[in-house]
């Protein structure tokens, strides 16, 4: 029998315990990956659908530029912009192979997001009782101190596109290559090009600021829904309290000794169902892209930018290029953007020689730059 209440005592002092922790490094892990690789998906779908729609455009353009010989004949069938493969190569099988790209994050790049997240989950909760109570202020600053682990000095390219040497791969496990001709010479060069292209963007200042706005918005939505679900029962609402927001900020609840508390193990449950509600789909409607499409404007100002830079570079093949108004200097320039929060932001860690051409990642910058002072000052 002693041995029988010593087996209950340890299960209850210390098992008990571990396996509930386990269960909360792993539901928070959850939901931070998840968080993290729709707020990437999100951004990353906007650079691939904005270089493709540009392509598109500047063919648009040159066809119009350049009438058939017999102009007197109504033509039903496609053929008036052959020779824009020769300058544009082939916009169908370019397109396909290029959006197979995404490929990388939904297969490779979420589970080494997932094993730096665990890391820094581990690290700042599992020194935690699941059966203490916590505030919604603690809660908060938990949230904080695992974002600044994973988010500070992060270099997001690895996450979104493959290393060269495995690009091949990614098309094959797509399936692209599978069931499609294969490349020509033209093809390869426009798709290295926009693969080019796009780890510039990647890499830019811009892509950081947006994409922190991004894990902003997702993250306050998921302080607001542990808020609404793991501290209902309690006596008194939450009150409604100014957010401040860092360059990596969750939200941040002002001091309140009279504030309600829970029990992490309540949080667990309540992270646990926010999991399967980050991952779905459009129905019903996603409510954490909903927040994302809604609260950060300056995603669309980076689609703008990004759709409207770079025509220059477009002329693969072309044998010109326009000429730039002056010459730029080589680099990125940091982009301050309304909040003063990203005043704190380590700017060093954004800057990256740029594999476009000289001056093309500063041309971004300004671009940016210039349609951040065309926002309205009400934008978020």
């Amino acid at each position: 029998m002693k041995s029988k209440s010593l087996v209950r005592h340890l299960s209850q002092t210390y098992y008990l315990p571990e396996t509930e922790t386990h269960r909360l490094v792993t539901a928070i892990t959850r939901s931070f990956t998840l968080v993290y690789t729709l707020s990437l998906l999100t951004i990353f779908t906007r650079i691939q659908l904005n270089l493709l729609g540009r392509r598109n455009y500047l063919s648009s353009v040159i066809s119009m530029a350049t009438p058939p010989a017999n102009e007197s004949t109504i033509r039903l069938e496609d053929h008036d912009d052959d020779d824009l493969t020769q300058t544009l190569g082939n916009d169908f099988e370019t397109n396909r192979r290029y959006l197979a790209f995404s490929w990388w994050l939904l297969h490779r790049g979420w589970k080494q997001l997932m094993n730096e997240v665990q890391t820094a989950v581990t690290e700042v909760f599992g020194p935690l009782n699941p059966r203490e109570d916590i505030s919604l202020a603690r809660l908060s600053e938990l949230f904080l101190e695992v974002r600044k682990r994973v988010e500070g000095h992060r270099k997001w390219l690895s996450y979104l596109l493959p290393p060269r040497e495995e690009e091949d791969k990614v098309l094959e496990e797509s399936g692209v290559l599978g069931v499609t001709e294969l490349a020509n010479s033209q093809t390869a060069a426009t798709l290295r090009h926009l693969l080019d292209e796009t780890a510039d963007l990647i890499e830019s200042p811009t892509f950081t600021r947006v994409l922190m706005l991004l894990n902003n918005e997702c993250f306050q939505t998921l302080i607001h829904q542990c808020t609404a679900d793991a501290f209902k029962s309690t006596s008194q609402t939450p009150r409604s309290v100014p957010q401040s927001f860092t360059s990596v900020a969750t939200v941040v609840p002002g001091a309140d000794s009279s504030e309600p508390k829970a029990k992490l193990a309540n949080i667990l449950a309540v992270l646990a169902r926010q999991a399967h509600v980050i991952g779905n789909g459009t129905n019903p409607p996603n409510l954490y892209l909903t927040a994302m499409d809604q609260g950060v404007r300056e995603l669309e100002a980076f689609a703008a930018v990004v759709y409207s830079s770079n025509f220059d570079f477009e002329l693969i093949g072309s044998g010109t290029k326009m000429e730039s108004p002056g010459e730029e200097t080589p680099g990125s320039d940091t982009v301050l953007v309304e909040k003063e929060d990203y005043d704190g932001y380590d700017r060093n860690q954004a800057q990256q020689p740029s594999t476009a051409g000289p001056g093309a990642d500063s041309a971004f910058e300004k671009a940016w730059g210039k349609a951040m002072e065309e926002q309205p000052s009400t934008a978020t």
